[in-house]
């Protein structure tokens, strides 16, 4: 096999994968190049993007603990060791345990715009989403 080298004093360097190198660096200013280059209204849409992305979750320590409980209590016998557990039945132990059931109307999560979400509105959304 020939390789294609360049010998420098710090070690031997593949010409092929310098110029991978140097491809790959250029790709990365011409991406930031046409960022920049972008127009306002397009720039405004993809804010609004990301801000209908950003939530402020509103959980308590004792929610959280009692949700942990739920979840522990959903695992499969003789797999506890597991992170899963069945979504549908999860959400409908959420919705029988008497804390939560009392917390079902509390918004947990609301977002930068204002838009809040309950509990049972977050739980619904989940179950249609993650069938």
């Amino acid at each position: 096999m020939d390789f294609d080298t360049t010998t420098k004093p710090e070690g031997t360097l593949n010409v092929k994968v310098n110029q991978k190198l140097n491809y790959l660096e250029n790709e990365k200013k011409k991406k930031l190049l046409a960022s920049v280059k972008k127009s306002l209204p397009s720039l405004e849409k993809d804010a609004e993007e990301v801000l209908k992305e950003e939530v402020i979750v509103i959980l308590g320590n004792e929610m959280l603990n009692k949700l942990k409980e739920v979840f522990e209590k959903c695992k499969e016998k003789g797999k506890e060791d597991s992170q899963d557990v069945e979504t549908q039945e999860f959400i409908h132990s959420i919705a029988e345990e008497p804390y939560l059931e009392e917390k079902l109307n509390a918004n947990v999560r609301e977002s930068v715009d204002g838009e809040k979400e309950t509990l049972e509105n977050l739980l619904l959304r989940i179950l249609k989403i993650y069938k």
